[in-house]
């Protein structure tokens, strides 16, 4: 399921799209654009310059009926900025992870593929 959930995230973001429903996808500034194309020889806005927060992504089992999507180290700044959590980010929001505090979720083709895997398993698995 954690496997599931990554590639599910890592998919919406490298077509530079939000897997949060309701959640908020900014397009990237002329300017930045511009040194985008530069350094990684494109202008989408899929949070990969050089690809280190993306990496950095981790799906990690909470308890028996949660995951968690977690960003360490260097990298949580930034995705706390895109995301944010903290509330008083500059950076242009760009929904990957769900807050719940916020009551966010995933889109509801996500939830279609958790659903289908979960049909996978009898109540004794």
């Amino acid at each position: 399921m954690a496997t599931y959930v990554k590639e599910q995230v890592l998919k919406y973001v490298g077509g530079s799209r939000t897997p949060v429903e309701g959640g908020s996808w900014a397009p990237l500034s002329p300017d930045y654009a511009a040194l985008k194309k530069k350094i990684a020889g494109n202008r989408k806005a899929n949070l990969e310059l050089g690809g280190d927060m993306m990496d950095a992504l981790d799906v990690k089992k909470k308890g028996s009926t949660k995951l968690s999507l977690e960003i360490a180290g260097k990298q949580a700044p930034k995705a706390d900025g895109h995301n944010n959590f903290s509330g008083d980010s500059e950076l242009p929001e760009r929904n990957f992870i769900p807050d719940e505090d916020r009551s966010q979720t995933f889109v509801p083709s996500i939830w279609t593929g958790v659903k289908k895997i979960l049909e996978g398993y009898s109540d004794g698995d």
